[in-house]
C-alpha cells in the first residue's frame, strides 16, 4: 500500500513541476518571443497592396 502511496505522490510532484516550468517558461520567453515575431504596422499595409508590396510586372508581347 506505501508503494502506491509513494508512486502516485511521486506522479504528483512530477505533474506539478512540469505545471510550473511550462507556466513560468511562457510567462518569460512567451514575451519575448511576442517583441520580435510581432507583425509590424507597415508589413501589414504592404500585404494589403500586394505581395511583398510590389505589383505585379507587365510583361511585353502579352506575357507569352
Amino acid at each position: 500500500m506505501s508503494s502506491i502511496i509513494a508512486t502516485s505522490v511521486m506522479a504528483a510532484g512530477l505533474v506539478f513541476s512540469l505545471s510550473v516550468a511550462l507556466l513560468i517558461e511562457e510567462l518569460i520567453f512567451g514575451a519575448i518571443f511576442r517583441l520580435f515575431f510581432r507583425r509590424s504596422e507597415q508589413a501589414v499595409a504592404a500585404t494589403a497592396v500586394g505581395s511583398a508590396g510590389f505589383e505585379p510586372v507587365k510583361q511585353p508581347g502579352g506575357g507569352r
